[in-house]
């Protein structure tokens, strides 16, 4: 079946996951238990998240080593996170006081330090908080029945009575003779190079301070030992006053010429000018801030080291311009991924006139994620206080409307209005708060009244033939008549669909396909939503109403047709206008984020109106800004809507927009082209 193939929980890679527990472990030690969104992927053992948290209105954000293994979660559902708390820092201080229940942000796992493939014994060197990783990596192994390969000893260091996990690591000896471990602190066992010498035929693994790291790394390269290492405080920088005089020079971001100097990095220059970037530590550890220079030449300032080939990787934060016409793309991460079939698919598919090439899809990411990162950071009171005056008026407008109906039989003209005031009611039910809501734009209000609960699927049409990549069938000669009948009865559609009756009550099964949920259960569902819509519409509220009862039961009939006829419109023209692409599920693989920007430019379109009209198709009349950011607070999509624009302009990309009349006559004609081979 082709489906509109959106990623309601992309948000720039981040998922869902709700707050469990949050303990002190220590009197600067804070354990936070995480429960993610089924769609997390799961992580690696010693691999790393970025956590997202609303701090003071804003949202920030900070990388965290995910202190369980993948078997913990597996079984668990849960992660959990370690880390020190800084009274000065941004985000910790408010982690420690988050409380069970609320909702955060956290990222796809990242990162190589995980425990290696190999036969020869493995050295564990911990410092403080870096116990983490090795927490994790440990209990994955004895799980997985891999640590009898070879001995596994660990040393940890940490200062007198802050070892966390001691009686975890007590555990884990206990379930494993070949591991062994060593508490340690400086002042009373001395240096970590003490205790490394007798290891010399191992692997080393360390995670820890910048000076322990250090030190262990400089006794590595004297017995040749392989090293693999996360040090999760920052290099030493180079001085860089004495590394020339100061000097100006030229940088180029997101279209826009900047003048900068050599004495400060990158990233706080592009701060001060208040540029939208993403980073994390500021230190050069987290990579949140990792780039594509494109051309010109950098300094790092930890190191020294010149990076002067087009198209390398750097970091923002520990780097500094040192020539001319220095040109970075923002945010944009090197990737060794097989070739996307979107881009073939892309090749194949029917270009809008417009589109004269395919764009250049770093840059594209760079671009949309600079335009989200910038409404990001703007989300707040005004956001929360717009969903809940919608949420009054669309309250206000439903008993308004019913009352009207009832008083129809005084003035008709009362009647009248009560019946678009319903009407009204339904439509931003479901449009403003049902679908925004469901697609977790307001989650981080940690209101349990406007929280998605789960990712919404988009309408898959599987009943009308609107591309050649369906068959045609006879039944497609009179999908127009179909189409009027979806209209129509377009609530019972969505349900049906969303419930995935066609397997439900047919016995229609997808391949490899785990049923979260009973069939029972959703027929459970599917009916006992319906009855309630019906009783509350047809029966309750007319019987309520006496001898007015067939004024109210007509009344209704007709709000509920205006609803379903004014949804089924708007979905139909964000989707299905005459230029819209669709992808199978199978084009989408192996895509970047850049590709998937791309696609959801050419599978969308907007339709242009007033105030009202946007208010009342819950934004989605902005459905290209939707496909691009669903997350984001549709209210928003307005003032990100001509950045967007420009931003296709520079890339010969078509902005698919037009009036309603346009759209919708352009939707007819698709519907009838297609009812034939």
């Amino acid at each position: 079946m082709l489906v509109q193939q959106v990623k309601p929980a992309w948000r720039d890679g981040y998922y869902r996951a709700q707050v469990e527990a949050v303990r002190n472990l220590s009197s600067d030690m804070l354990e936070v238990i995480l429960t993610p969104e089924k769609a997390w992927p799961s992580h690696i053992a010693g691999q790393h998240i970025a956590l997202t948290i609303e701090v003071n209105g804003r949202l920030t954000t900070r990388v965290f080593t995910v202190a369980c293994g993948a078997s913990f979660h597996r079984e668990t559902k849960n992660i959990r996170l370690i880390t020190k708390v800084n009274n000065e820092g941004a985000l910790t201080p408010a982690l420690s006081s988050i409380t069970p229940n609320t909702w955060v942000n956290i990222s796809a796992a990242k990162g190589n330090f995980t425990l290696p493939n190999t036969d020869k014994p493995v050295l564990m060197v911990a410092g403080g908080s870096g116990i983490t990783p090795f927490i994790a990596m440990l209990e994955d192994a004895i799980e997985n029945n891999l640590i009898h390969r070879a001995p596994v000893h660990l040393l940890y260091f940490a200062k007198p009575n802050e070892h966390v996990l001691q009686s975890e690591l007590l555990a884990l000896q206990k379930r494993a003779n070949n591991f062994t471990f060593a508490v340690l602190t400086r002042q009373k066992d001395g240096d970590v190079k003490d205790y490394l010498s007798h290891f010399a035929d191992a692997h080393w693994l360390v995670c820890g301070p910048n000076a322990m790291y250090e030190q262990v790394r400089e006794v590595a390269k004297l017995v040749r030992a392989t090293l693999d290492s996360e040090h999760f405080a920052a290099l030493p920088t180079v001085n860089i006053g004495s590394l020339s005089e100061k000097e100006t020079f030229s940088l180029m971001h997101n279209g826009q010429h900047l003048s900068v100097n050599n004495q400060k990095s990158l990233l706080s220059q592009l701060q001060e000018a208040k540029q939208p970037v993403t980073y994390g530590c500021g230190m050069g550890i987290c990579h949140q801030c990792q780039c594509v220079k494109k051309r010109g030449v950098v300094r790092d300032t930890r190191t020294g080291e010149l990076s002067d080939s087009a198209e390398q990787l750097i970091q923002l934060c520990v780097s500094q311009a040192v020539t001319m016409n220095t040109r970075v793309l923002i945010n944009t991460e090197e990737r060794q991924q097989a070739p996307s079939k979107t881009d073939a698919r892309l090749q194949q598919a029917t270009t809008p006139p417009q589109s004269v090439s395919k764009p250049d899809y770093d840059m594209l990411e760079t671009q949309l994620d600079a335009i989200k990162s910038e409404v990001k950071d703007k989300i707040g009171a005004e956001d929360a206080a717009y969903i809940r005056r919608i949420i009054l008026i669309q309250r206000i407008c439903e008993w308004s409307g019913r009352i009207l109906l009832m008083l129809g039989f005084l003035q008709p003209l009362l009647w009248v209005a009560g019946v678009l005031s319903l009407a009204a009611a339904k439509i931003l039910d479901n449009m403003e708060i049902g679908h925004n809501v469901m697609h977790g734009q307001y989650d981080w209000m940690n209101d349990s009244h406007i929280n998605s609960q789960r990712k919404d699927r988009d309408f898959g049409y599987g009943l009308l033939r609107l591309s050649k990549d369906f068959r045609w069938r006879v039944k497609n000669l009179w999908q127009f008549a179909t189409y009027i009948l979806l209209s129509v009865m377009f609530q019972w559609g969505v349900s049906y669909h969303e419930m995935a009756a066609e397997r439900v009550f047919f016995g229609k099964k997808k391949k490899n396909r785990k049923n979260q949920v009973t069939h029972s259960e959703l027929k459970k569902r599917f009916f006992s939503k319906g009855a309630r819509q019906l009783v509350k519409d047809y029966v309750l509220f007319p019987l309520l109403a006496g001898p007015l009862f067939l004024w109210v039961l007509s009344g209704n009939l007709i709000a509920n047709l205006l609803r379903n006829l004014w949804t089924s419109t708007i979905i139909f023209c964000g989707h299905f206008t005459g230029d819209v692409e669709t992808f199978k599920a199978e084009d989408c693989k192996n895509e970047t984020r850049g590709q998937w920007y791309y696609r959801q430019a050419l599978g969308s379109s907007n339709i242009k109106g007033g105030n009202l009209f946007h208010i009342l198709t819950g934004h989605l009349s902005f459905q290209v800004e939707h496909h691009l950011f669903p997350d984001i607070p549709a209210r928003r999509y307005r003032e990100m809507a001509p950045k967007v624009q420009a931003v296709f302009k520079q890339h010969g990309m078509h902005y698919n927009t037009g009036s309603f009349w346009k759209q919708y006559t352009s939707v007819l004609k698709r519907i009838v082209r297609y009812s034939f081979p």
